[in-house]
């Protein structure tokens, strides 16, 4: 009975290959898409130095990113903070800086919490192009 259980325990994710590797956690996708004028704010933050500090698993950080649109999500400085998050979690930089909450936006070196709306993500930041958001 105990090597039955001992073996199955063993080959129970040999066909999961992200669980039996040891390998993160998928991350929920954006499914919104991104207008001209989020692609255009999410390039300025990211020029400007602004990061979103997250962890995958936050609903939060999942309506941030949906704010944005699926396209425009990917274009600004985005750090995961979550040890089984997709990518390169960074766990140090995220206990670094003090991020005690998800998302917390570093912005001039100001952390602020919270999911911001995009305009106020436009002035924190000195944003003056298009703000015709579309979500």
């Amino acid at each position: 009975m105990v090597v039955l259980v001992g073996s199955l325990g063993v080959y129970a994710n040999v066909n999961n290959p992200a669980i039996a590797d040891g390998g993160a956690t998928p991350e929920i996708p954006v499914t919104n898409t991104s207008g001209p004028a989020e692609i255009e704010l999410a390039r300025h933050l990211k020029s400007s130095g602004a990061v979103m500090y997250g962890a995958y698993w936050c609903s939060h950080c999942y309506d941030q990113k949906m704010m944005f649109g699926k396209e425009a999500a990917k274009q600004f400085t985005y750090v995961e903070c979550s040890p089984e998050g997709p990518g390169t979690a960074q766990v140090s930089t995220c206990q670094a800086k003090g991020i005690q909450g998800y998302p917390t936006w570093e912005i001039n070196g100001e952390m602020v919490s919270g999911a911001l709306p995009l305009n106020e993500l436009a002035d924190r930041t000195g944003y003056t192009g298009s703000r015709e958001f579309k979500n």
